[in-house]
């Protein structure tokens, strides 16, 4: 275990993902970070508040791995794609505590970009049929699903992408219709298709 912090406190203080592998090189965990000595360091300080399931993970670690990247979003995104490659067996017992998110590209005539959880994703596309979804919720009463991008793990990480893509690319999400536009785009975050701004043709 000494060797093991020993090698963290060589990490970069750098955004990435990282690999906690265990004693036959299977990877238990992964996980990102905007400073990857800091979270990883934060295993093993007590300083991480995640229960029982983590402790037994840091436990049975072997080793720590790291990937760099140039952004906490490639960061975001490379742990996604490498969670669904290696299905590791700690995230998925996370995944059973909480429903994965989704990026979510409404179909309509001015399309928004929304985050939902698994379960009300699955409920606005209508493939739950019932009672249950007699009385939608708001956040999801008006949403027609177009293209879905994920899943994603922490919705926070996903809310901290969005705004991080805003300010390079100004996009729609608001469903309300104001002659002035919504407060996004008398910030500059919306392009203001219901303040006349823009049209929806090609």
């Amino acid at each position: 275990m000494d060797k093991l912090r020993k090698n963290i406190g060589n990490f970069p203080q750098a955004p990435g993902v990282y690999f906690f592998r265990g004693t036959k090189k299977e990877i238990l965990y992964i996980g990102k970070a905007t400073n990857l000595r800091s979270r990883v360091q934060s295993y093993f300080r007590g300083t991480d508040t995640r229960g029982e399931r983590i402790e037994s993970m840091v436990s049975q670690a072997a080793d720590v791995e790291f990937r760099q990247t140039d952004s906490v979003l490639e960061a975001l995104i490379l742990e996604s794609n490498l969670i669904k490659k290696h299905q590791p067996k700690y995230n998925i017992m996370e995944k059973d505590d909480k429903s994965f998110a989704y990026f979510v590209v409404t179909k309509e005539e001015f399309p928004r970009i929304i985050i939902l959880r698994k379960t009300d994703l699955d409920r606005a596309a209508g493939k739950r049929v019932g009672a249950f979804d007699a009385k939608l919720p708001s956040r999801i009463k008006d949403v027609v699903v177009g293209k879905v991008y994920g899943p994603y793990l922490s919705k926070y990480q996903m809310e901290i992408a969005l705004k991080i893509i805003r300010r390079i690319f100004p996009f729609h999400s608001n469903k309300a219709k104001t002659e002035k536009g919504c407060l996004d785009f008398q910030l500059g975050r919306c392009p203001g298709p219901y303040a006349g701004a823009i049209s929806n043709a090609i």
